[in-house]
Order: C-alpha cells, then sequence, then structure tokens
C-alpha cells in the first residue's frame, strides 16, 4: 500500500490549484429546495451549482434572457 507522501503533487500542479475558502449563507428552504433541483437538472452538486452562477454574475457572464431577447 501506498503512503499519502507518494501522492504528492507536482509543482505545476501546484501552481494551477487556487485555494478557497468555505462561506456559510442563511437560504430560505423552499428556494434551497428549487436550487437542488435545478442542479439536479443540470447534473451538479448544488453546491457547485450556486458556486457556477456567483462566478458567472460577478463576471458579467450571467445575463437576464429578457434583456437580450426584448432589445
Amino acid at each position: 500500500m501506498k503512503d499519502k507522501k507518494d501522492y504528492k503533487l507536482s509543482a505545476p500542479i501546484k501552481k494551477t490549484i487556487k485555494p478557497e475558502t468555505k462561506m456559510n449563507i442563511r437560504i430560505d428552504p423552499q428556494e434551497l429546495r428549487l436550487i437542488k433541483l435545478k442542479a439536479e437538472q443540470e447534473g451538479l452538486k448544488y453546491q457547485t451549482f450556486v458556486k457556477s452562477i456567483l462566478h458567472k454574475y460577478i463576471t458579467g457572464q450571467l445575463v437576464d434572457k429578457e434583456k437580450i431577447f426584448f432589445r
């Protein structure tokens, strides 16, 4: 059996891994249920789904469909 030290990452891989910070939020149970449902439809875990939405929003990639279609 291999020790944990045998699974060390190479230097180039370590440079590409970004450290992450945990975040806690309070959310309405009904909204969380809907988030989990949407995440499942997308084939994602709900935490990953929320992280993706937040990333898209802060980078300007999340847009309102009505603003696109009804200009």
